[in-house]
């Protein structure tokens, strides 16, 4: 015997039912994925923002260690305010003017003579008229206007003024653009006034993602050429074999620049220290050590960020010190477990892992 079906009106009530009850659960789904996003990418530009605050403790002296606010920690408020858009008063606030030539309409009083009209033709006498009576006929006659007649008229004319005027953004040059934002910055954090800002900039490049160098010392430009067309010195304390070209190459570069030791390229077989099971990126000829203590190791591996950033070579990561920056994450420092001795600690050389 065939079971029987469920009445319609049951159907339809389930059926309301879970439209009801989903309908809202949609909606909440869809503004938890909005959220998200935002809340995604402003994650990932604070990584990067912590990245560089960790470098920069690193590598500048005069931040001192137990500092738990330092000014390079927060890219997230300084450079919205130091790149934000600039508005005519925020030009004026820096002082900074243009000369302009206006049209200008003015008012002025000018005087208008009417020339004297011509003398009328004395009238015929009559015949008959006795020379008395036409003498006093004329003599009644109003005297002829033979004078000039001088008026004042106001007119109004065009007239060519030079006047100041705050100047307009797109007429900056680089200096001033740069003097109007960083004025800016000061008037919104006061206490960046307290620091030399000329690095804010070089702060806003990495917090953005444009890249960044530290090599030189913070005024250092950008690396500015292809992996072809940098200075390389040969490496001849070490073997290059089963070194990839890349690596070679990117390693011949950092060589070049910093004068420091390659001590590491190609080692068949290698692991990655921290475990001794996985293969280390030094087995497939994609690493490059560089023999290096202090802060200098910091600034190599800043030049190393920058060459990411440019194109010039893919990164993976770097070790340096205890600590592992992976590209993937922004370059933010992670801790990297060691067995203590230099080596895998890297407290002796920056590595560095090339995407091959």
């Amino acid at each position: 015997m065939a079971a029987k079906s469920a009445p319609k009106w049951v159907v339809g009530l389930v059926a309301g039912t879970g439209a009801i009850i989903l309908a809202p659960l949609l909606i909440i789904g869809l503004v938890i994925m909005m959220m998200l996003g935002p809340l995604a990418r402003q994650a990932a530009l604070d990584d990067r923002n912590l990245g560089y605050c960790d470098v920069a403790r690193n590598y500048t002296n005069d931040l001192p260690d137990d500092d738990p606010d330092p000014f390079w920690c927060h890219a997230e408020d300084y450079c919205p305010a130091y790149e934000s858009p600039l508005s005519e008063a925020d030009i004026a606030a820096a002082g900074i003017t243009r000369i302009k030539t206006v049209q200008k309409e003015v008012e002025k009083q000018i005087e208008v003579t009417t020339p004297a009209p011509a003398s009328p033709t004395p009238p015929t006498k009559p015949p008959g008229v006795p020379d008395y009576y036409w003498q006093m006929f004329l003599d009644s006659l109003p005297p002829a206007a033979n004078k000039p007649v001088t008026t004042t008229q106001t007119v109004t004319e065009t007239v060519n003024e030079d006047v100041t005027v705050t100047a307009l953004e797109d007429e900056l040059t680089d200096e001033e653009l740069l003097e109007v934002r960083l004025l800016r910055a000061v008037d919104l954090y006061p206490e960046l006034e307290a620091i030399d800002i000329e690095f804010l900039p070089e702060l806003c490049d990495v917090y953005f993602g444009r890249g960044f160098s530290l090599a030189g010392g913070w005024a250092g430009g950008q690396i500015g050429a292809s992996l072809a067309a940098l200075p390389k010195s040969p490496i001849t304390n070490i073997s290059t074999a089963g070194a990839r070209p890349q690596t070679l190459a990117f390693a011949e570069a950092i060589y070049a620049k910093f004068g420091r030791p390659i001590v590491s390229l190609f080692r068949p077989g290698a692991t990655v220290h921290n475990n001794g099971k996985t293969p280390s990126d030094h087995g497939a000829g994609n690493a490059i050590d560089v023999g290096v203590t202090g802060d200098f190791g910091y600034e190599i591996m800043g030049w190393v960020w920058q060459a990411h950033y440019e194109g010039i070579v893919p990164v993976k990561y770097t070790i340096y010190n205890r600590q592992i920056y992976l590209a993937s994450n922004g370059f933010r420092p992670q801790p990297y477990s060691c067995n203590g001795t230099a080596n895998d600690c890297h407290t002796n050389h920056v590595h560095i892992s090339l995407i091959g």
